[in-house]
């Protein structure tokens, strides 16, 4: 009797996954790519860009660059993305050409201006920097301001006029005050202002009433009193987190939080601003950045820091998932894994929530008050003790072969894959699942710690799956290796705590994996330019990785891209 579709994917959440060189130990670290790298930057010998005299002290969040990023960077993203863009804007022409288009369109005036002047003469002769820095951040929480160095503001005011020309677009009215030229675009629920002057080129945006209040601010005909020229503030951040200087920074949660009452006129009690204070002292920044911007990565990541108690609480989550080294090494197709406290952080859950209620109460915000109550009533429910057993799980696909046909039939020709389940008592946790889902007994799962044929024969795939149920582990192998691999997890010795999630894939083999799946992708409606791109970027990118993390600074999610 053949089991149900049902029964067949239940059994595939157990695993289907990568396999590994046969001579890799099961305790094998992680690449040393999962873990941040601190840039080799000396931040005392930064000097701050001119525009940073423009960001107020108190900003809530802010992103900027005491260096632009690498001239030979965006070289090589031009290298590698040129056909597709030559053939879109090649397509665009012949539909002018044919009359389907009935006016130039802005792209199309925007290359035009940009014909031939890819280079570091030709941006400087439209006005623009070809190393340029910049700053994103908030005049209070509104309105938002975006300045950009560029080479001469006056000759890039005359190249948006030709370009606007071109594209038969009519600008509105230029303004101008204290010698400041500006367009302002009036719009239902926010303005947008585009200045020149100071050889930089701004944009902000914000409701009619905070941009009227902030102009001489965005234009740079005043400067903040307590402003950020020195550098010392994203230099300090640099330092303590490792980033480097091409992108850095911050999001500050207690002013996002008090000018966000502010802008909305709200007017805190003694009580509220106390209990705010303590609720955003816990975890006081999100940190942004990169550690390395270069022709062979990019790497970077986030860091939410965390009081020392609350980092403490975070970090007592982590959980042994062995195996986990093996899945992200031997450059698999796509893995992924990690694992988890359940318990403990149901209890971190209803500490969370009630910290939430309190401030709901201290502030009278009865919205607030209620999700809390909904949280701690959802969380308060005790977990069964199968499910607190699972410490985490790893998925991880060496290979798959479609052989062209995965638009009619998604089943795989052939699969190379391992997956563990990792549990402080396997055993209970596959006797819960199968009277949970009785149909499942049906595929021959064992629990006497060794490898087994599943299903039978009663699986509608063209490949066997083996699995095992051990003390702290059920695993699944597929394939040659998989099945080898898949035995010594069953059993396999710790490995130390392991991160909260890791994942890693390789770009290149997923476009070949498309390629076998579709392959007619991009042949006819958009003439190839799907395809073109797709195959543009699979020369451009190699492997990625992304984690996630604690140190003793915050919650870390690092992601690092390989650049071919």
């Amino acid at each position: 009797m053949k089991i149900s579709r049902l029964s067949l994917c239940l059994s595939l959440v157990v695993g289907v996954a990568a396999c590994k060189k046969d001579s890799v130990g099961s305790d094998q670290p992680l690449p040393t790519e999962f873990k941040p790298k601190p840039a080799d930057v000396d931040t005392s010998k930064l000097k701050a860009p001119t525009l940073f005299a423009s960001i107020p002290s108190d900003t809530p969040y802010v992103v900027a660059a005491f260096e632009a990023v690498p001239l030979d960077y965006y070289a090589k993203m031009k290298a590698a993305l040129g056909p597709t863009f030559q053939k879109s804007f090649t397509q665009i022409r012949a539909m002018e050409a044919d009359g389907l288009s009935t006016k130039p369109g802005m792209l199309e005036a925007v290359m035009t201006e940009l014909d031939g002047k890819w280079n570091q003469a030709g941006l400087e002769s439209l006005g623009f920097s070809a190393t340029p820095r910049f700053a994103l951040y908030g005049l209070g929480i509104v309105p938002a301001v975006f300045r950009l160095e560029v080479k001469d503001d006056k000759a890039v005011l005359a190249t948006i006029e030709r370009i606007a020309k071109k594209a038969d677009q009519t600008l509105p009215a230029l303004e101008t005050r204290d010698g400041r030229s500006f367009w302002r675009f009036a719009q239902r629920k926010a303005d947008l202002v585009v200045a020149f002057a100071d050889n930089q080129l701004i944009v902000a945006i914000g409701p009619a009433a905070s941009i009227d209040a902030k102009l001489p601010l965005i234009l740079g005909i005043e400067k903040p009193a307590q402003n950020m020229a020195d550098g010392k503030a994203l230099g300090e951040v640099m330092k303590k987190h490792g980033f480097g200087p091409h992108l850095i920074g911050y999001a500050d949660s207690r002013l996002l939080a008090t000018q966000a009452m502010t802008f909305a006129g709200m007017q805190p009690s003694a009580a509220c601003t106390s209990e705010l204070d303590r609720v955003t002292a816990m975890a006081p920044r999100l940190v942004v950045g990169y550690s390395e911007l270069s022709v062979k990565r990019a790497t970077g990541g986030m860091v939410l820091e965390l009081a020392p108690d609350l980092l403490k609480m975070v970090e007592a989550l982590r959980t042994d998932v062995p195996g986990l080294g093996v899945a992200m090494s031997d450059e698999p197709l796509a893995a992924f894994g990690g694992g988890v406290d359940l318990a403990g952080g149901q209890k971190l859950g209803l500490m969370i929530a009630t910290t939430v209620g309190k401030l709901g109460d201290a502030c009278q915000w009865s919205h607030v008050q209620q999700s809390a109550e909904e949280m701690r009533a959802s969380l308060g429910k005790p977990l069964p003790a199968e499910i607190t057993s699972v410490r985490g799980g790893i998925l991880a696909i060496q290979s798959v072969s479609f052989g062209g046909r995965a638009r009619n039939n998604p089943i795989p020709d052939a699969m190379e894959a391992f997956a563990v389940v990792s549990s402080g008592d396997a055993k209970g946790l596959v006797a819960a699942l199968m009277k949970l889902a009785p149909p499942l007994q049906q595929l021959g799962l064992e629990t006497d710690g060794k490898l087994h044929k599943l299903g039978g024969g009663m699986l509608p795939i063209p490949f066997d799956v083996y699995a095992g149920v051990g003390d702290k582990a059920v695993v699944v192998g597929v394939g040659n290796k998989g099945q080898k691999l898949a035995e010594k997890m069953i059993d396999a010795p710790s490995g130390g705590k392991s991160p909260f999630l890791v994942m890693s894939y390789d770009y290149g083999k997923f476009v070949e994996l498309r390629a076998q799946m579709l392959p007619d992708f991009g042949d006819a409606e958009d003439g190839g330019l799907d395809k073109q791109a797709s195959d543009d970027l699979s020369k451009l990118f190699g492997r990625a990785t992304v984690s996630i993390d604690v140190n003793d600074k915050g919650l870390v999610m690092w992601g690092s891209m390989e650049m071919k």
